[in-house]
């Protein structure tokens, strides 16, 4: 039973697995993927082999990849469309599904008058913290 608890452990973090995980991110939007990538890039357990869209073209590098992980933003996607078409290129890889809880859209906030050019912007306060341009 211990042992298969440190088999089911991540690449890395138990000196018995050397293996690092090879993961695809795929998402249609593009800002996700290639964020989650740069950000994952530094992980020392975790390859990133690729940033796709779940496109006929993203599916071919899916195929050709045969990664160990595929982590796919659902925000945007029909789940099981996207997990019938993952499976279909690429069996024997896990799905790791994760979905935004509103969609990504990016707002500027409006031209302040020459007067208050000056002075510098105050943000006002957001009541869920969220940057202004998540509000």
């Amino acid at each position: 039973m211990a042992e298969d608890a440190v088999i089911r452990t991540f690449a890395g973090s138990h000196p018995a697995i050397e293996k690092a995980i090879r993961l695809i991110i795929a998402s249609p939007v593009h800002l996700v993927r290639e964020g989650l990538a740069a950000t994952l890039r530094d992980c020392t357990d975790v390859i990133v082999v690729d940033a796709i869209d779940l496109d006929p073209t993203g599916s071919a590098k899916l195929a050709d990849a045969q990664p160990d992980v595929v982590l796919v933003d659902l925000s945007q996607t029909d789940p099981a469309a996207a997990a019938r078409m993952i499976k279909a290129v690429s069996r024997g890889t896990r799905l790791v599904a994760f979905a935004s809880t509103r969609p990504m859209t990016m707002s500027l906030p409006a031209p302040r008058p020459a007067s208050a050019a000056t002075s510098p912007a105050k943000a006002a306060p957001s009541s869920c913290g969220a940057p202004w341009w998540m509000r």
